[in-house]
């Protein structure tokens, strides 16, 4: 959807409505992103504050209602809140994915890197900082008092992880335009978001070459050489073998390779 309206808009200078049923979900979804798509300021570290600021913020958007602050569940000492797992629904995340998904195509053309957005998508539910909380902008500034009373995750990002979520690819030369290749080719290379969805799955420690792959043709090359990342499968075996008997874990040398024996049980 926001591919057409980005489409519609840039190709035949139409306007464009986009309203869903509320007009603070998918609505801030569609036009945010869109938006993205061609204007290059949203694109940089000062215009995406802006843009989710203006699109999700002040459109609406209910962020204690979708993520659940502070709630559980089952709670209905709120019976006005509506607060049930019915409503509950990770929109502001899915539209930080689809911008992951932009800034690993077009990384020359974000200021900002994908640590940008996996730190935003923490901190949505965190409710460390006061701009993703509360369900509307009258609740934000007349019933909690959120300006002053947090810390915008804005500054934090641009004066605390400034150095960490600076994209360096970042070229403002070729960021100008818009990104609209063919819907296909830009579907064809969407991806999973690993560092935020796999964000607590256990981390591949071991990797060996397939099986059945003889050693390198240069072993003693490779004889004393600690920081190899690829070794062949009798190596890796020799390397489990070595953990479960409490030896030194480090890479097995290709003598210890020959010498040491497992039994396949």
């Amino acid at each position: 959807s926001s591919w057409e309206a980005a489409y519609w808009v840039h190709a035949h200078r139409m306007p464009v409505v986009v309203h869903c049923s509320h007009g603070w979900d998918r609505t801030s979804q569609v036009a945010a992103l869109a938006q993205l798509l061609l204007d290059p300021y949203f694109r940089t570290r000062q215009g995406f504050a802006c843009l989710v600021e203006k699109d999700f913020s002040a459109f609406g958007h209910p962020f204690h209602l979708r993520c659940a602050h502070g709630e559980g569940r089952n709670d209905n000492t709120n019976s006005n809140s509506g607060n049930d797992g019915g409503q509950i629904a990770p929109i502001f995340l899915q539209f930080l994915d689809c911008v992951y998904q932009l800034v690993s195509l077009f990384p020359e053309c974000f200021e900002f890197n994908p640590k940008y957005l996996l730190l935003c998508s923490e901190h949505v539910y965190s409710c460390r900082f006061g701009n993703f909380l509360c369900d509307s902008e009258r609740e934000r500034e007349e019933l909690a008092g959120i300006r002053q009373r947090t810390f915008s995750i804005w500054d934090y990002l641009e004066n605390e992880r400034k150095e960490e979520t600076l994209n360096p690819s970042y070229t403002p030369e070729r960021s100008t335009g818009v990104l609209l290749m063919p819907f296909a080719t830009l579907m064809r290379h969407v991806h999973l978001w690993t560092d935020r969805h796999c964000m607590h799955s256990p981390r591949l420690c071991v990797r060996g070459l397939p099986v059945g792959v003889s050693q390198p043709s240069e072993p003693e090359k490779y004889k004393n050489d600690q920081q190899s990342d690829l070794f062949t499968k009798r190596e890796r075996d020799v390397l489990i073998a070595k953990l479960h008997l409490g030896v030194s874990s480090s890479l097995p040398s290709v003598e210890e390779s020959a010498s040491f024996t497992i039994d396949d049980e």
